[in-house]
């Protein structure tokens, strides 16, 4: 992959313990704060009635560990962080750790709980070994290893953190401690997980993508919404006006029960059906609004392509959304909390595919594969290249080898996990994984890669 044309970010290496080095020399005496040798042992946490004044001279370096006062030292002085005398001891990825978790510091400052971020910085570390590692833009770029091999820390702990930590800086920050390349053509990033879209009983597939919007709409301009004086908001279950009111548009009520757990049964005033029975007299040919929830996707845009109207182009936009990732199945209206893992990482994929003109994106995906069929892989790989051809970026934490050998550009971390992980093994196209003849993932990579022999 040609470096000169690809814009990339760049996550430095192991240099940068050497430039921390030549920082530490150069910083001012009053700032390396040395431990006296008769200093008791300070334990990792100490009692604080009241939160100690960041500024107070008073504050005690002495009982703290090195790396501790390192932290202390970093934020609450305001010292640049490769002052620091953690990033000597514990490399490019602590100095990372501390200046995206300042909040947090500044509050075990306050309490002398540094035992903490000692435990944090040393965790960290231990996963990763100082690297390079070029990640392309408006590419689909997978990160892979066996497991334990450092591929959330870098992608979730570091990257992911402190591309939103310059993002949502106000005014955005022009520089990164961490970062090179092209940072400043990501305008958002989004870390696209397995969690439910919605807690609540009335959220489903139409609502998180904002296609019950002009569904509402599409009712209440049918005469007799009309005639009646019926708004969009009558149609929604969210809203006083149109919903059954016995059970908050819910369809279901919670028998409460005093020894035993919560019975839940069928609303007994709307029958299950969420909505008064006038705003059901509504129909648009023949299909009221419950009828509509009750319908799939792949049904859905039959029925609007069928019969159009000023509303129904936006409806099909959005619920196609839904069918290229492979979810034409779901009911319009079902409840959210009723999704599996990876239905509910496709629902959040629909929503931006079904979006036209957004900011340039780096997808961040954990594992999305888990769980599904073989077909829906091929799908969600269609997908992908959707939202490439729109503009975006996507990164992969994966295993599965059809995703893998589909990557523009692979980062395999390894060669083992745990102690012996944590270390760039290499990183190319998925021919040049295959190659190397260090990658664990390199050597299924190739098999995948080669041509069946008849």
């Amino acid at each position: 992959m040609d470096d000169k044309t690809i814009p990339s970010l760049v996550l430095p290496g192991e240099e940068a313990p050497q430039q921390a080095a030549a920082a530490v020399q150069e910083a001012p005496a009053a700032q390396e704060a040395p431990a006296q040798q008769d200093a008791p042992a300070a334990p990792a946490q100490q009692d604080a009635q009241t939160p100690v004044d960041a500024k107070d001279d008073s504050l005690n370096f002495d009982n703290l560990s090195p790396e501790e006062q390192a932290a202390v030292l970093a934020f609450v002085d305001r010292i640049d962080i490769h002052n620091s005398e953690t990033v000597l001891k514990y490399g490019n990825a602590a100095q990372t750790k501390i200046s995206q978790f300042s909040d947090k510091i500044l509050e075990d400052v306050k309490t002398k709980d540094t035992g903490a971020i000692s435990d944090m910085l040393t965790q960290l570390v231990a996963e990763l070994k100082g690297f390079d590692v070029d990640i392309p833009l408006f590419n689909m770029t997978v990160v892979t290893g066996v497991s334990g091999s450092g591929k959330s820390t870098l992608i979730s702990d570091l990257l992911v953190e402190e591309l939103q930590r310059i993002i949502n800086a106000r005014p955005r920050e022009t520089q990164s401690r961490m970062l090179t390349g092209d940072v400043d053509l990501v305008e958002q990033v989004l870390y696209v997980d397995q969690n439910s879209v919605g807690r609540s009983t009335r959220s489903n597939p139409v609502t998180y993508i904002d296609a019950f919007t002009p569904i509402r709409e599409l009712y209440a301009d049918q005469p007799l919404a009309k005639q009646m004086g019926y708004k969009p908001y009558f149609f929604s279950f969210n809203k006083e006006g149109g919903r059954c009111e016995v059970c908050k548009g819910d369809g279901v009520v919670e028998v409460p029960m005093q020894f035993m757990t919560d019975i839940t049964l069928v609303c007994d005033a709307c029958e299950g059906k969420r909505f008064q029975k006038n705003i059901l007299e509504v129909a648009y040919h023949g299909v009221n609004i419950y009828d509509l929830l009750e319908m799939t996707v792949d049904q859905a845009i039959e029925f609007f392509t069928k019969y159009p109207a000023d509303q129904t182009t936006s409806i099909i936009r959005l619920l196609e959304g839904l069918q290229r990732v492979g979810l034409g199945y779901l009911q319009l209206g079902q409840n959210s909390s009723t999704l599996s893992g990876g239905e509910n990482q496709r629902l959040k994929l629909a929503y931006y595919l079904g979006r036209d003109h957004e900011p340039h994106t780096l997808f961040v995906f954990d594992e999305p594969t888990t769980g599904l069929h073989f077909h829906d892989i091929s799908t969600l790989l269609a997908a992908f290249r959707d939202l490439i051809d729109q503009g975006h970026s996507v990164l992969i934490i994966e295993h599965n080898m059809e995703v893998i050998k589909s990557a523009d550009y692979i980062i395999d971390l390894g060669p083992d996990g745990g102690d012996k992980g944590g270390h760039l093994v290499v990183a190319g196209t998925p021919e040049e994984v295959a190659a190397c003849p260090d990658s664990i993932t390199g050597h299924y990579l190739k098999e995948k890669l080669s041509p069946r022999k008849a």
